[in-house]
């Protein structure tokens, strides 16, 4: 049977930038990602949950250079606790307690102050905070011609103030700077 095109070519393409990966926890964290975000959508209704994963992963590897399993892991399952009914204790028996706790740190709870996230990201592991940078960068690319792009900025520049208070190891000092280079690219 042929391939047919998708309508919209970007969408599903993610995915297919970065399984070039052998890990095996990295490949066990896209089949789980693909299960888990199967059928949830991001705000744009064409746009697949899954794909934001990949993005993310994407750049966490090839533009931040963090090329620890684990980064791509946490990168990959980043969204599954917040956007789903996944339980945390089935990440944890899957991926190990580090990675839960990262992805835990990364799940926004309903109602909860954007100060108060950030402070729980930032009190997560270097992992987690290299991750919510690709996670936001990632939202201000697909944002670029979206009404909320300028909600989205503003987040990032918090993001951005608080990791300048922060004591940061040098690969996240790299990463903050891309975020700021992204934000400066995508302000209008």
């Amino acid at each position: 049977m042929p391939l047919q095109a998708h309508a919209n070519p970007v969408v599903g393409m993610a995915q297919f930038l970065y399984l070039d990966s052998t890990d095996s926890d990295v490949l066990k964290a896209a089949s789980f990602a693909n299960r888990h975000l199967d059928g949830f959508r991001r705000s744009d209704p064409d746009e697949p949950e899954a794909d934001h994963a990949y993005r993310v992963a994407n750049i966490v590897h090839n533009v931040l250079l963090l090329d620890a399993p684990e980064y791509s892991v946490v990168a990959l399952l980043h969204d599954v606790l917040e956007k789903t009914p996944t339980d945390p204790g089935l990440v944890e028996a899957v991926f190990g307690t580090s990675v839960a706790l990262a992805v835990q740190a990364l799940t926004r709870q309903e109602e909860m102050p954007e100060a108060d996230y950030i402070t729980q990201v930032l009190q997560g592991s270097d992992v987690a905070v290299a991750v919510k940078v690709a996670d936001l960068m990632d939202n201000l690319i697909a944002r670029l011609h979206s009404p909320d792009l300028i909600h989205t900025i503003e987040n990032a520049i918090l993001f951005l103030e608080a990791m300048k208070r922060a004591p940061l190891p040098v690969n996240l000092r790299v990463a903050r700077q891309m975020l700021a280079n992204t934000i400066l690219q995508v302000k209008p």
